[in-house]
């Protein structure tokens, strides 16, 4: 098994559903690897509470901030021949939009520039609330309902 993400940006974040005892002949031991930019991997490992049934929603599998702003690939993988369980629920990445300063040499005469525009910056410092991102998936599924019955 494999998930490839390519993104430009400054950090990112892996969620996964991790699941617990769900009866004896089913797995729900989690591992997967994470290899960011032909890095050496990262293991991440869910050992199941056998004592309860229940998943645990937004797991964070992996997280890695102080990016440059440049593009990357993180691939989550799989390897060897035992059984492992895997569900990816989502990502999140942050970028830095700032566009950088001119240089002197790419100053021109003031006749040359008729306008700059410019967006704001976004950028994520810390992993988000789960609380927050259950709301928003909650008003996200709202607003495509409305969508659909005009």
């Amino acid at each position: 098994m494999s998930i490839t993400l390519d993104f430009t940006g400054i950090a990112v974040w892996v969620f996964f559903i991790n699941a617990n005892n769900a009866g004896i002949t089913v797995t729900t031991m989690t591992l997967a690897n994470f290899t960011l930019d032909d890095q050496p991997p990262r293991l991440y490992q869910h050992v199941p509470d056998m004592t309860r049934t229940g998943n645990d929603f937004n797991a964070v599998a992996y997280q890695q901030d102080g990016l440059t702003n440049t593009p990357h690939r993180l691939l989550i993988s799989t390897t060897g021949d035992s059984d492992a369980y895997v569900n990816f629920d989502f990502a999140i990445y942050s970028f830095d939009d700032e566009i950088p300063p001119l240089t002197s040499s790419q100053v021109q005469s003031p006749n040359a520039i008729s306008s700059i525009t410019t967006s704001p910056t976004a950028m994520a410092t810390e992993v988000p609330d789960p609380d927050v991102l259950a709301r928003l998936e909650i008003a996200e599924a709202k607003v495509a309902d409305m969508a659909r019955f005009p």
